[in-house]
Order: structure tokens, then sequence, then C-alpha cells
């Protein structure tokens, strides 16, 4: 879906990707500052006091991204540290709508069922859960640093929201 949809926005596009890859809702993606990426410790920072970063409830929170997608991160930080206000798109107060109206599209164009923007972060959700019971955890334990990923403070909303009960 996003190789769909970055002919025509390559910033929403990019956006998809960083939700992807790090289960943000899509106004976090959108106002993620360079300042909050840690590429050494592979971890964003979502804890402006002033809430720049537009959590949910306000609520600051770290969020571990995998190595993997650290080249990914660097080139967002890079590029985008230019803007004067520091944050990583130019054009984030229309984007979340934006990124919308393109998911929804490429789901009709593609004949696939739309989950949404939400859908990246239920995507990111499962296999983070993965992740975590392959690395030993229990099914709690899994379902809570999941939850804690994605910014929830209990595990239960995680497992009826985004976790597939299979």
């Amino acid at each position: 879906m996003i190789a769909h949809i970055d002919p025509s926005d390559s910033a929403v596009a990019c956006l998809l990707t960083l939700m992807r890859v790090t289960g943000l809702r899509v106004r976090e993606a959108s106002y993620l500052k360079a300042s909050d990426i840690n590429l050494e410790q592979c971890n964003l920072s979502l804890n402006e006091e002033d809430n720049s970063n537009r959590t949910k409830g306000g609520r600051p929170r770290p969020v571990i991204f995998e190595p993997e997608h650290k080249a990914f991160l660097e080139q967002l930080k890079h590029l985008r540290e230019e803007n004067p206000t520091g944050h990583i798109f130019h054009d984030r107060h229309s984007l979340p709508d934006r990124a919308r109206v393109c998911v929804r599209k490429a789901c009709s164009d593609l004949n696939i069922l739309s989950l949404g923007t939400p859908g990246f972060r239920k995507t990111f959700a499962e296999e983070d859960y993965q992740r975590n019971i392959q690395a030993g955890a229990s099914d709690q334990q899994a379902l809570l640093k999941t939850a804690q990923q994605l910014g929830h403070n209990r595990a239960e909303v995680t497992r009826q929201s985004y976790i597939s009960p299979s």
C-alpha cells in the first residue's frame, strides 16, 4: 500500500512508513521532531512538556524501534533537520487528513479491506507482540510491552484492539 501511495504523495508514504515501524499514531508521527529521534539508543522520545508531539492525553512515552529501521529514521532525521520548527514534516497540520484520504483510496484501488491509518499501528503491534513472545516473554508480558510501545497503560486494551486472538 505504501508503494502504491508513494508516487502520488511521498510525504504520506513516509508518514505511513514511520507509523509502520514505530507504532505511532498518525498525529504523533506527523508532529515528530528530528530531535525526538535517538539513533544510538534506537528510540523516540515523546516527552515534550508542551505536548508538541500531540500524544494522546498529553502523556509522554519512549518508543523503541528495531535496529533494522535505523537507516530510515536517520534519513528522516537528517533530511528534515532544516525545518525551522524542528519537525520532520513541514505540512504536519494537513498531513493526517491527507494520509487518511490516501489510505482509503489505495485500499479501494487495491481492492483490500481498509483499516485506515490505525491499520499501520495494528500491523506494528502484532509484530511487536510476536517479537516479545519470541524473545521469551509470557503472553501478559508481551502484551504489556506492546501496550507501552503504543501508549496504552493497560495490556487489555492492546489485546482487544490490536492483537488478533490467533
